[in-house]
This record gives C-alpha cells, structure tokens and sequence, in this order.
C-alpha cells in the first residue's frame, strides 16, 4: 500500500526535518507533499529548494497563508489533494497530518488495508458542547453541499484520518462543481491581520472556523463503504499534556478499541514545535534505534 502524507508546515525549519524522518521511519516509503505557508517562505528564504532535497518530499508549488481556525487549513489541503489528483501520482490513498503530530509506533499500513478511509462520522448535534458547532450551522456552503449529496455536516480531526485516492477524486468534483459564493471567496482572500480579529471571526461564523474537520468527513461520507477511526490520539487540553508514559502506552497498543468501527492510535498529538521538548527527544531516540536496527 503507497501513501502520502497532506502535511502544513508553518513552523521552525528544524522541526519539519524532525518531522518528515518521523514519517519514513514509521510509515516506510511514504511520500511527504508539504503545504508550505507563504508566512514561511518569507521567513526562511530558500525553503523550498532545502525541502524538496529531502528523498520522498515534494513540496506544493501553491503557498497560502494558513492561519488557525480561519478555514485556510481547509483550503491548503485541498491544494494537496488537487495537487495528488492532478499530478496522477501513483498512490492509494492519502493521510492528513499536523506540524505538531508524531508516529510514535508502525503498523499504520496495515491498519488502512482494504479501506475507504479512516474518520469520524459523527453529527454536528450530537457532539455536545462543541464550542465550533454554531459556526458550522452557519456554513451555508457545507450545508448546501451536503444536501446536494443527499446527507448531513458530521465531523471528524483532520490528524490521523486517511481517505483512498478514489474518495479524493470524488470530494474534488464536488468541490470544483460548486464555486461557491461571492461573499465567501472575497472574505477568505482577506488579509490575515484581518482574518484574525475575533470581531470579523464571529461577524461570519460560517466562514472562519477549522471547516477542514467538517469539509472533508461530510463530502467524503457518501462514496466510503468501509472504514475504520483516525489513528492519532489528540491531548489538546494544556492541562493535560503529551507525555513519555503516553508514548509509551501508545507503542503498547493501550489505547487501541475494539468498538463496531475499529481504532487503533499510532501517532500523538500535541507535540511541542521545539527541539528540544522531552518527549520529542524521546520520540527521536526511538526513531534513531530504529535506523540503526535497520
């Protein structure tokens, strides 16, 4: 099974090298497309040409500003998938990552054998207590398209969901048959020094919000026939940080379920963007055993 990893990269250029041999070590001839943001470019000049050296990277000629919780996360990876679709690279399917994720155990590949995808499928309603919820009820774009393809807005994280490359070349003709509207396309080609501001956030809820946790679960749910759950286990509470023994009971399979849609977790996430953080450090180590073993 050939995959690629949609990864956004925004951050310090050594963590993105400790990242992308994360994903080699873990997930064996995986190839990496990276979104780079145009933040990014301007600060490192030259990333580009230092990136695409790596053996198995391919960087997105498409830059975008990508910003938290603003939908633009949504839009680069839809520039990855255009990118996968349009370049007819050879593979099965993609998986979607963050720049604060890490494999921390192997056997991803054999996890997504013989499905569809891996996410959530879970009703915007039933989530309780979704601070986002509003927002998507307002997304009358996502709601239209979700009736057209004869279905409801469900959610599932971006990190650690996998959809096959058949899926993706569906969710683009779905995308490119509706343009969406005039207000919209106008609001999300907005500065992003506006785009920040939480009075213009919640002027126009059903725009700027994380839509890549709603877009791509709703427009994929039609055309999946078998699937399994995400495989990264998401701590975002800072009180309640990532941690060796989380690495640890990860690599032991302790958090692994065997309810009616299978999940078993492989990757962790928040990892701190520093070189130095100890549990980076300690992940690193395993990865550096691992080489040499091999």
């Amino acid at each position: 099974m050939k995959l690629v990893v949609s990864l956004l990269v925004h951050e310090q250029e050594e963590v993105i090298f400790d990242q992308i041999r994360n994903f080699k070590c873990f997930v064996p001839d995986v190839s990496i497309l990276l979104h780079i943001s145009s933040e990014l470019h301007r600060r490192a000049p030259g990333i580009t040409q230092r990136l695409s050296a790596e053996s198995g990277v391919i960087v997105n000629p498409v830059s975008l500003e990508t910003l938290w919780a603003d939908g633009s996360q949504a839009e680069a990876h839809i520039a990855n998938i255009r990118y996968i679709i349009g370049s007819g690279m050879k593979i099965d399917g993609c998986i979607f990552h963050a720049s604060n994720d890490l494999f921390v155990r192997e056997g991803v590949i054999d996890y997504l054998k013989g499905q569809n995808a891996a996410c959530t499928q879970r009703e915007i309603k039933k989530i309780s207590k979704w601070y986002w919820s509003q927002h998507v009820n307002r997304d009358k774009s996502l709601h239209f398209l979700a009736s057209k393809l004869g279905t409801k807005p469900v959610w599932s994280e971006i990190e650690g969901s996998f959809y096959s490359t058949e899926v993706l070349a569906h969710v683009l003709k779905v995308l490119d048959d509706y343009s969406g509207t005039l207000m919209e396309k106008g609001l999300r080609r907005l500065p992003s020094f506006i785009r920040r501001r939480r009075r213009i956030r919640n002027a126009f809820k059903g725009v700027f919000y994380p839509r890549e946790e709603t877009l791509f679960p709703t427009l994929a749910k039609p055309f999946i026939e078998k699937r399994v759950g995400p495989y990264c286990l998401l701590k975002l509470d800072t009180n309640d940080p990532v941690t060796i023994t989380d690495v640890d009971r990860m690599r032991e399979g302790k958090f692994d379920s065997t309810s009616t849609v299978p999940r078993k977790f492989f990757v962790l996430k928040r990892i701190n963007r520093q070189l130095n953080d100890p549990v980076r450090c300690y992940i690193r180590n395993i990865v550096e055993l691992n080489s040499k073993k091999s």
